[in-house]
């Protein structure tokens, strides 16, 4: 029997936690997805939005590639006119700083 070699190409991802926050407005959670998933290919495992007197807060935790993903994912996350901010935090249930 010849010597046969594998190729594995191993896809590690690891998790990342956001805070967004602005204001609420209809569509804006399919804004939200929509950056994420279908432009960057990146898979949400986690999500909480939750509004009160016209103003949004959520935490979203992602597993992506590398930095550069969380750096384009924020980025576009602040082209959305209603989000005010984004920011990265430690774990899920943080608050940012």
């Amino acid at each position: 029997m010849g010597n046969r070699q594998k190729n594995y190409v191993i896809a590690l991802y690891f998790p990342v936690n956001l805070y967004i926050k602005g204001i609420d407005h209809i569509g804006l959670l399919n804004k939200v997805t929509e950056i994420i998933s279908q432009q960057l290919n990146v898979n949400i495992h986690k999500l909480t939005i939750e509004t009160n007197d016209g103003i949004f807060e959520g935490r979203i935790q992602l597993f992506v590639h590398d930095v550069d993903d969380v750096r384009t994912i924020s980025t576009n996350l602040r082209k959305i006119s209603e989000v005010k901010t984004v920011t990265r935090i430690e774990k899920f249930e943080d608050l940012p700083n």
